[in-house]
């Protein structure tokens, strides 16, 4: 009888695992590839910020394997002074279960991006994780929506 429990208590852990890892696999595949910054707003107390406004952002996510570290190129064009300018950051997944998705982002190892809504053709990234797009009280949300490309 306790074989049998013990045998139970190790077949659900080891489904629970193997679901995790095809699920950080799916985020990763989905993430992988280019995007288009469409919207990037923060929101405080009392006003929200375009920070987009008349610019452009393009995000090219390197193919990454689970637990690895990898880069994103993003290119920033400012309308207005006719300026490109091209960075390499790092990015990596981790669990987290205060994302809607159930994985944040994380970026140059301090940024943390909960990604609140990923397919293979949309993505939701909101800073600080936990908020879901609300405003508390004294603290700035960040929230940066983009389409794939």
């Amino acid at each position: 009888m306790n074989n049998m429990r013990n045998f139970a208590v190790i077949a659900i852990g080891l489904a629970i695992f193997l679901a995790s890892c095809s699920k950080e696999k799916k985020t990763l595949k989905n993430i992988s590839g280019q995007w288009n910054v469409t919207s990037y707003e923060v929101h405080g107390a009392s006003s929200t910020t375009d920070v987009l406004g008349q610019n452009s952002i393009i995000m090219d996510f390197e193919s990454c394997e689970s637990g690895s570290t990898c880069n994103v190129y993003s290119t920033t064009t400012i309308t207005s002074l006719s300026i490109t300018n091209v960075d390499t950051s790092t990015y990596s997944i981790s669990e987290n279960t205060n994302a809607e998705t159930g994985f944040m982002l994380v970026a140059d190892d301090t940024l943390e991006y909960a990604i609140n809504e990923l397919t293979s053709s949309n993505m939701r990234l909101v800073s600080p994780i936990g908020n879901g797009g609300a405003v508390a009280a004294g603290t700035d949300t960040e929230i940066i929506t983009l389409e794939k490309l």
